[in-house]
């Protein structure tokens, strides 16, 4: 993946310059119904330190989430932005035209996953909770630095250089981040519900993976979401790559259902039947 991009100029980034985007980039974001660019109606515009438009999708736009609505950083909030459309228009190889654009898309890919690596994390202390200087907006950040983490580099495990400690890692910093808001369950989200289930499909953890199982079924109840096509729709509302995640979503979510149906069973078994009274 990285190797592709050895031939052209990387583009230099750290924690003040903003990933520069390619034509492409805001042509699939014009094609997106659900991510309005800003010359159509129900997008708002934030000012970056580059001086670059950043289009913030509505979340009425056709369901799609709205990062910055949501608590999250400006900061990660375009990186987020960057994976989605990212990931909504290249899902293989296929998908570009030349070896030319090809190029400029894992260029566009390896700067964003630099700055995702080199952003600062925000100031959060898990043990602290969401309140005071644990406060809910810097917690639902680091979750997304988390999870991006996960979502993107899992696939990679296995392969050199293997990123199997920086994504089994980042599980274990989602879940301690998470466990506050999920104490807490009038704060369910689409977004939270997106953390959840790309911390379930993380491949390490077996103690993580069910509590992951657990606090994702209680969420997806609270939402209301009791089939796969309600889930992937609100997954599809966040980050989706259909190529990579349809499968390993679709069977976690097999994993909630069954523990509904244990835990519903449980219940009935404990339910004993009021007897007859003779007259």
């Amino acid at each position: 993946m990285f190797v592709a991009a050895a031939d052209v100029d990387f583009p230099t980034c750290d924690a003040d310059t903003i990933v520069q985007r390619p034509p492409w980039f805001y042509h699939s974001l014009q094609l997106d119904r659900s991510l309005p660019f800003p010359s159509g109606s129900g997008g708002t515009i934030s000012q970056s330190k580059s001086s670059e438009l950043v289009p913030n999708p509505s979340a009425n736009a056709n369901h799609a989430l709205d990062f910055q609505a949501h608590g999250v950083s400006p900061e990660y909030s375009e990186l987020m932005l960057n994976l989605r459309i990212l990931a909504k228009t290249y899902q293989t190889a296929n998908d570009c035209s030349s070896a030319r654009e090809y190029q400029d898309v894992l260029t566009f890919l390896c700067s964003t996953l630099q700055r995702l690596l080199t952003l600062p994390l925000p100031v959060h202390d898990p043990l602290l909770g969401v309140n005071g200087i644990g406060s809910y907006e810097s917690a639902i950040t680091t979750a997304c630095r988390h999870a991006l983490i996960i979502h993107v580099f899992a696939q990679w495990c296995g392969h050199q250089p293997d990123p199997s400690l920086l994504v089994s890692t980042a599980q274990h910093n989602l879940l301690l981040t998470l466990r506050p808001l999920t104490d807490r369950r009038h704060v369910s989200t689409k977004l939270l519900l997106w953390l959840l289930s790309v911390g379930g499909t993380c491949p390490y953890g077996p103690a993580q993976h069910k509590w992951f199982v657990s606090q994702l079924a209680d969420v997806a109840t609270d939402l209301e979401i009791h089939s796969w096509e309600d889930m992937k729709a609100s997954l599809k509302q966040v980050v989706w790559h259909e190529y990579q995640d349809d499968k390993q979503h679709k069977e976690l979510w097999d994993e909630v259902l069954a523990l509904r149906d244990e835990e519903a069973l449980h219940f009935s078994e404990m339910v004993y039947p009021v007897p007859s009274v003779a007259v």
